[in-house]
């Protein structure tokens, strides 16, 4: 599974350590700055890091509640309907903003998980749907019907 991890630079140092305790365990994490690609647009990087992304980890922090960016990420994943699991690294209070959000979302505690395997155990609770299978069954149901609509031997197979 593909995670992206959403923190304010001033909380680098946790969001790095639970970047390594995931990928230690199987998941892929997209970490920037890490997985920003040099010569690329910064923006664009972070937005291909979402939309390539399973779910998202939002570190909350007081930095991160208040940052612009961080709250842009929340959005995106929200409008691409991705889970988000927040991982509250010190007591905050929400913006309104960030609270419209993530009211709905898993919350877990830094204090009670300084080992990270709530957290892990969280993410692999995760039911990601299969985007591309998804797809591919949509597209394959339209064929169908299109093939029984304009089939007009009733009394011969469609496929023999």
């Amino acid at each position: 599974m593909r995670i992206f991890i959403s923190h304010s630079s001033a909380n680098a140092g946790i969001s790095k350590k639970i970047c390594k305790h995931l990928e230690k365990n199987g998941h892929s994490c997209f970490f920037a700055p890490r997985d920003i690609r040099s010569g690329y647009s910064y923006a664009e990087e972070i937005m291909n890091g979402i939309d390539g992304s399973d779910a998202l980890i939002l570190v909350l922090s007081k930095k991160s509640n208040e940052s612009p960016h961080v709250l842009r990420e929340i959005e995106r994943a929200v409008s691409l309907d991705m889970p988000i699991i927040v991982y509250k690294a010190e007591e905050v209070t929400l913006t309104k903003s960030m609270e419209y959000f993530l009211m709905s979302h898993q919350w877990l505690n830094t204090d009670t998980d300084s080992d990270h395997s709530k957290l892990l155990a969280a993410v692999n609770k995760l039911k990601i749907k299969d985007k591309k299978a998804e797809e591919n069954m949509y597209r394959t149901l339209n064929w169908l019907e299109r093939c029984y609509k304009f089939h007009d031997k009733p009394n011969q197979a469609l496929f023999p």
